[in-house]
C-alpha cells in the first residue's frame, strides 16, 4: 500500500512541474543557490512566460514589473515587498509590456506611496495578495483593466483601490475584501460618469471615506459587513483567516472554488489560486473499487492543482 501510494504522488508531481512555465527564477535574501538576492534582479532576468519563485523573507525594494511573467511569493504569511523609499513610485509597478503579467501570494506595503500602481492600457492579474497599511491607495488603476481577485485590500491611508480617468477596456474586481481604509473603499476619480467596472462577489466594510464613492455602486453578490479576521494586523504575527461563521466564508465568485475544492471564500484564502502550501494539492481521491480483500488490487484515482 506505501509503496503504491508513493508511485502515484510521484506521478502527480511529474505531471505538474511538465506544464509549468518555461523556466524559473529563484529570489531568496541572501542571493546564494543560483538564486538573485533582489526580486527585481529576478524579474530582469527573467523572458517572457517565465515564473519569478520568490523565497520567504522580507524584500525592501520597490519593482517594477514590465514583461509577461509570474511572480509569485512563497505565501503571504512569509513573503513581504516592502517600501520605505520616499521617493515617487509605489512597492509593485506594471508598466508597458505587462499585460497578462501575473502577482501573487505576497503582502504588500509602501510605508510612503501607493502599493500597487496599473498604467495605461494593460491588464495583468493580482490574485491572493494582502496590499495594506501603505501611506497612500492600496491599488491605483489608471486607465488599464487588470483582473483583482481574492485580495485583502485594508487600511490604507488614501483608500482600497483608485480607477483614474476610465479605461480602453474592463477591469474585473472579485472576490476580495476590501476593509478599514482611511479613504474610499472604492472609488473612480477624474472621470464624471459611472466606472465601468466590473464588481462581483466583492466585501467591502468601514472604508472611513465611504465603500463606494463617486458613481461607484454595489457590485453583484458584494457584502458590505465585517469579515471577521482571526487577526488582523500591519504586524508579522496578523492571522487573515476568516472566523467560524465569517460571512465572507463561502461567499466568493461562484464557479470559482477553493484549491481545495471546496466553495469559494472570499478574501487572500479563498479561489483556485490560494496559496494552500508546496507542493499540487491533491483532491477528490478515490480508491476503486472502494473495497477490496487482501490480496486484491485496487487503483487510486485523484484530480490535483499546481501550487
Amino acid at each position: 500500500m506505501k509503496r503504491l501510494l508513493i508511485i502515484v504522488l510521484v506521478s502527480f508531481f511529474f505531471c505538474f512541474t511538465q506544464t509549468s512555465y518555461s523556466a524559473i527564477k529563484c529570489v531568496n535574501t541572501t542571493g546564494t543557490g543560483g538564486c538573485y538576492s533582489s526580486i527585481q534582479a529576478g524579474i530582469n532576468a527573467a523572458a517572457t512566460n517565465d515564473t519569478v519563485k520568490v523565497m520567504p523573507g522580507t524584500y525592501n525594494e520597490s519593482i517594477v514589473i514590465g514583461k509577461k511573467i509570474v511572480v509569485m511569493g512563497s505565501g503571504h504569511e512569509v513573503t513581504k515587498i516592502y517600501s520605505d523609499s520616499t521617493t515617487l513610485f509605489p512597492a509593485v509597478e506594471f508598466t508597458s509590456g505587462s499585460s497578462n503579467a501575473k502577482l501573487m501570494w505576497f503582502t504588500i506595503q509602501s510605508a510612503y506611496h501607493d502599493g500597487i500602481w496599473v498604467f495605461y492600457g494593460l491588464s495583468p492579474f493580482i490574485f491572493n495578495n494582502i496590499i495594506q497599511c501603505c501611506g497612500k491607495v492600496g491599488i491605483w488603476v489608471e486607465q488599464s483593466c487588470p483582473i483583482i481577485a481574492n485580495n485583502i485590500v485594508r487600511q490604507n491611508a488614501w483608500g482600497g483601490i483608485s480607477f483614474h480617468y476610465g479605461s480602453p477596456c474592463v477591469p474585473l474586481v472579485y472576490s476580495n475584501i476590501i476593509t478599514d481604509n482611511s479613504g474610499c473603499g472604492l472609488t473612480n476619480y477624474g472621470s464624471s460618469y459611472p466606472p465601468a467596472v466590473t464588481l462581483l462577489y466583492n466585501c467591502l466594510f468601514n472604508n472611513t471615506g465611504g465603500n463606494y464613492c463617486h458613481y461607484f455602486g454595489l457590485g453583484t453578490g458584494d457584502i458590505q459587513v465585517n469579515p471577521q479576521f482571526v487577526n488582523p494586523s500591519c504586524e508579522s504575527s496578523a492571522d487573515f483567516h476568516l472566523q467560524f461563521g465569517s460571512p465572507c466564508k463561502d461567499k466568493g465568485r461562484p464557479g470559482y472554488p477553493d484549491c481545495d475544492g471546496s466553495t469559494g471564500d472570499m478574501g487572500v484564502y479563498g479561489g483556485p489560486d490560494a496559496y494552500c502550501g508546496p507542493g499540487p494539492v491533491v483532491t477528490n481521491l478515490q480508491l476503486i473499487p472502494p473495497t477490496v480483500v487482501k490480496g486484491e488490487t485496487f487503483n487510486i484515482q485523484a484530480t490535483g492543482a499546481t501550487r
